[in-house]
């Protein structure tokens, strides 16, 4: 299994740095023993889903220690290592522009009805489709494989 996570540090010390928490979150995976890589943007993290998760939930407990995390969980082992970012950002992107397009439409939906009732039913529908368009999508996707990380030049 291939998770993709971000641990996007709040409050930290008191000059508002954040480097301290975010390199203990990043000591936590490397302790870890799976393979890993970490980038600007995410940390990849593969491994069996029982120690994946292990991990996870050793960041999400590292922050409510600290008080200063907020930790983004993508699973990716539906997406081939290079893309997983690709695909996290595609799925944001189409969440942040529905919530746009359902908030023009509220006003017209509750001036049109004078009831938020369909506003409701959308909202109920919205997941056990997304749910059945994903059934319908993933037989045709492979695992993701992993591959080693490339040797750096210097």
């Amino acid at each position: 299994m291939l998770v993709a996570f971000s641990v996007s540090p709040m409050g930290g010390e008191s000059d508002g740095s954040v480097h301290d928490a975010v390199a203990a979150a990043v000591r936590v995976v490397r302790e870890s023993g799976l393979p890993n890589r970490t980038s600007s943007m995410f940390t990849e993290l593969e491994g069996e889903w029982d120690e994946v998760f292990d991990v996870v939930e050793a960041l999400e407990g590292f922050a409510k220690e600290r008080g200063v995390g907020l930790l983004d969980v993508a699973i990716g082992g539906l997406a081939a290592q290079p893309a997983v970012g690709s695909v996290i950002g595609i799925g944001g992107m189409s969440g942040a522009v529905g919530g746009v397009l359902l908030q023009l439409a509220t006003g017209y939906v509750v001036k049109f009805t004078n009831s938020y009732v369909p506003l409701f039913i959308v909202a109920c529908v919205a997941y056990p489709l997304a749910l059945v368009i994903i059934h319908a999508i993933t037989p045709r996707l492979a695992p993701a494989r992993v591959l080693p990380p490339k040797a750096e030049t210097a």
